[in-house]
């Protein structure tokens, strides 16, 4: 879906994707299948642990899954299941940037949130950045991961670039409260929702809206990828999760910058329905995700510390 941007490459990208689908299922269900019956292996453990650790000795991918069991579903329906659930949250997660971060002359690519760096990295948001920072470098791990998934809510609110086109069912009325008038929507009509203008920036859910507050009430922001049904809260920690996680790798780079000159910046345009699309280095063309920004830093945190031990 999210990278279904040009129709005349629709069918080569539905081909690809049913291909790459069906191998990852053949892969998935023996280790589905070894799990019935016993609390075999583990697949959302790891990232669990980072925000919600766990109080049994069970993950919370073998609970997820036993679950699922004891709900009389098989283990090809559980692959299915579990393909179609991560499937929406890699697609809600990876819309971000493709960084080439450069450590003196080595060039590593990793795809994080590209919302969340680029909108800290901006020079009006520095004192942010700083905090967020030291956050990452301090002892007490719970206290900051709530902290860090509060900076990074803050910045997808304020920074995502999301469009949602929706279709009509039914004639209806709607108002709009900033312009004071209301649109008469009839069935069938496309609607472009811009989030970030509009219900990201409701003064009535946000209070000062513009500013990045970490004391908003955590329900008031919209979930990440809620649209698989029975299990928007499992997508939901999953994103948190990689945000925070993302955020304190990122923080804990010394002198985290962005690229010289257009290097570190993305190059975006947008459609005729107000949707973003990303350019490519070159301006070449236009892609689904963000492929060009480059970030540079001097040091790794742990390196930092053992320089400053030497030193000492």
């Amino acid at each position: 879906m999210f990278f279904d941007l040009d129709p005349t490459k629709s069918w080569a990208f539905r081909r690809d994707a049913t291909t790459g689908v069906e191998t990852l299922a053949k892969k998935l269900l023996p280790i589905i299948s070894a799990m019935e019956g016993h609390h075999g292996l583990s697949i959302f453990e790891g990232i669990s642990n980072l925000l919600y650790p766990a109080k049994e000795d069970v993950g919370l991918g073998n609970s997820f899954i036993k679950s699922l069991y004891q709900q009389g579903k098989s283990a090809e329906e559980i692959t299915w299941i579990i393909i179609m659930l991560l499937s929406n949250t890699v697609g809600n997660s990876a819309h971000d940037v493709s960084f080439s971060i450069t450590h003196h002359k080595r060039k590593a690519h990793k795809t994080y949130l590209w919302w969340i760096i680029d909108f800290y990295l901006a020079p009006e948001n520095k004192e942010h950045w700083a905090d967020i920072q030291a956050l990452a470098r301090s002892e007490s791990c719970p206290e900051s991961n709530e902290q860090h998934l509060r900076y990074a809510l803050e910045a997808h609110r304020l920074n995502q670039p999301v469009t949602i086109i929706r279709q009509e069912s039914f004639d209806s009325l709607v108002g709009n409260a900033n312009q004071g008038e209301d649109y008469h929507l009839n069935a069938g009509d496309y609607v472009s929702c811009d989030i970030v203008a509009s219900a990201y920036r409701d003064e009535t859910a946000f209070p000062d809206p513009d500013s990045v507050k970490l004391d908003r009430p955590l329900e008031a922001y919209l979930p990440w990828g809620d649209s698989v049904p029975g299990f928007a809260d499992v997508i939901k920690r999953i994103n948190n999760m990689q945000a925070v996680a993302w955020l304190k790798v990122l923080a804990t780079l010394r002198n985290l910058r962005r690229g010289q000159g257009d290097q570190g910046r993305l190059k975006v345009s947008t459609d005729s329905r107000g949707v973003t699309r990303y350019m490519t280095a070159d301006w070449a063309r236009e892609v689904s995700y963000p492929e060009n920004m480059k970030v540079q830093f001097d040091m790794l945190y742990f390196q930092e510390k053992i320089v400053t031990m030497e030193n000492e």
